[in-house]
């Protein structure tokens, strides 16, 4: 049974969607260099403001402390994604944030694989 090209193109256009919210987290990646730290065996402190850069694109609130608030902002690396309800793009923003590591701590490996998956999942 042949896959009707209405659904394929669904699909190729979030491809392609997805595609571009990468993009976008690599230019982010790209434009923060890593700072000397040689004093530390922990992560480099240019995490936090390459944390902070992918969490502003996609958040349009800046909340106290620092902190953005996923669930009263309009995420706008999400809306562009094709079928994916408006309800549900504030609840994947979080996944798509904590997938590139841990702010605080600059830890690069606390679940943010799953993170990534999770939000890989929910978008098909």
């Amino acid at each position: 049974m042949a896959i009707p090209a209405r659904v394929v193109l669904i699909y190729l256009q979030g491809v392609k969607a997805l595609l571009g919210v990468l993009d976008k987290v690599e230019e982010i990646a790209g434009n923060t260099p890593a700072v000397d730290n040689s004093a530390s065996r922990f992560g480099n402190p240019a995490f936090r403001t390459f944390y902070d850069h992918v969490s502003e694109v996609l958040c349009s609130v800046l909340c106290l402390e620092n902190t953005y608030d996923y669930f009263q902002s309009a995420p706008s690396l999400h809306v562009n994604l094709p079928g994916l309800p408006e309800g549900a793009i504030q609840e994947i923003s979080v996944y798509f944030v904590e997938a590139w590591g841990n702010r605080s701590r600059i830890d690069y490996g606390s679940g943010m694989e799953l993170n990534f998956l999770c939000w890989l999942y929910v978008q098909f």
